[in-house]
């Protein structure tokens, strides 16, 4: 991995931000500040790509920026691509469980269709089955047939869209009674790839599929995301719990009380909170500025001193807030409503 962070030190670097900064994005601190910077500069596919960097071994690849010797373009161009489709603020133990679920989910489907009945789950995982098991019943017996012939259009369909490695990725981690999956090594050999840079190629696969899975032209795959968006979710725990308290009303000084947090690591839960689901905030941000979100209202201030000489007394999650709300619109698709950007 060092090798590949030197070959895009001029590229973290371009950014903007210090090298201390893209040193905090690499290892994946978990601040607010860290989140706000990978995602306003659009270094999401880098966060928490080397959790184990020490700073010596950063200086070193800085130092030594180049492309890898041992890696081929073919090589270097199926890495890029996944750091493209890759969010690393997503919580990696959520992408690892949809993962395991989703592949132990197409085992027992295809081999209901086989007809076979006795065989090693891809996962031993408890709770991954105990998942696959409550999707079956959603579904019923009677339906699994159908359903899984729908599922297979919707793979295919979905897959129509993607480079043919990335789908030889996806689809060789699938096995059933007639078909054992390829391992790791094998996997490396038929992509042409170091298997060290297997698991990122893989995360950024499993995160492209959940992101591009509902769609009225996908029923199948829309059904499955729904029936996981309860028990998955990009956040780290402690967040997701200030998450779903936002959900049933409570705004942050009365979360805080709650939960018997500071309203400091709640202000930071908002901010993460802001970047994936902005509108569950706007509310309280409108009731507290007490005026409705404008685009472009961040190109007021150019820090949090400006902002509070504009809006005094607000807290600091209101001033992120403005910024990373202007992003979203900013980065939205031309012509589409404020709505849909801020969803």
């Amino acid at each position: 991995m060092q090798a590949l962070i030197s070959y895009w030190a001029d590229q973290l670097l371009a950014s903007g931000l210090s090298a201390s900064s893209v040193y905090q994005i690499l290892v994946g601190k978990g601040s607010s500040s860290t989140y706000f910077n990978a995602y306003k500069y659009d270094l999401t596919g880098f966060f928490g790509l080397a959790p184990k960097l020490t700073k010596a071994e950063f200086k070193m690849c800085l130092e030594q920026a180049g492309s890898p010797a041992q890696l081929s373009e073919a090589s270097l161009n199926k890495i890029n691509t996944s750091i493209q489709v890759r969010n690393g603020l997503v919580n990696p133990r959520q992408c690892k469980i949809f993962a395991e679920f989703f592949e132990l989910f197409i085992q027992v489907l295809v081999n209901y269709r086989l007809g076979a009945s006795n065989y090693v789950p891809t996962s031993p995982d408890i709770n991954i089955q105990t998942l696959v098991k409550s999707l079956i019943r959603a579904i019923g017996k009677k339906q699994l047939v159908p359903f899984s012939q729908q599922l297979y259009q919707d793979l295919g369909q979905l897959l129509t869209d993607w480079p043919s490695w990335q789908a030889d990725l996806l689809v060789a981690s699938y096995q059933h009674a007639e078909l054992p999956a390829l391992t790791g090594d094998q996997v490396a050999v038929h992509l042409k790839l170091e298997p060290a840079y297997l698991p990122l190629l893989q995360q950024a696969c499993y995160q492209r599929l959940w992101r591009e899975m509902a769609s009225d032209s996908r029923p199948a795959l829309s059904l499955i995301k729904t029936g996981l968006a309860q028990v998955l979710y990009p956040y780290s725990d402690s967040c997701q719990q200030t998450r779903l308290a936002k959900q049933s009303g409570l705004r942050l000084t009365a979360i805080a009380q709650a939960r018997q947090l500071k309203p400091s690591t709640i202000s930071d839960h908002y901010i993460e909170i802001a970047i994936f689901e902005p509108k569950l905030l706007l509310d309280e941000w409108q009731a507290l500025m007490g005026q409705p979100y404008q685009p472009g209202l961040s190109e007021k201030f150019t820090d949090y001193q400006t902002f509070q000489s504009i809006y005094p007394h607000q807290p600091f999650w209101c001033f992120r807030f403005a910024e990373i709300l202007d992003i979203r619109v900013e980065r939205s698709c031309s012509g589409a409503s404020l709505l849909s950007a801020i969803k």
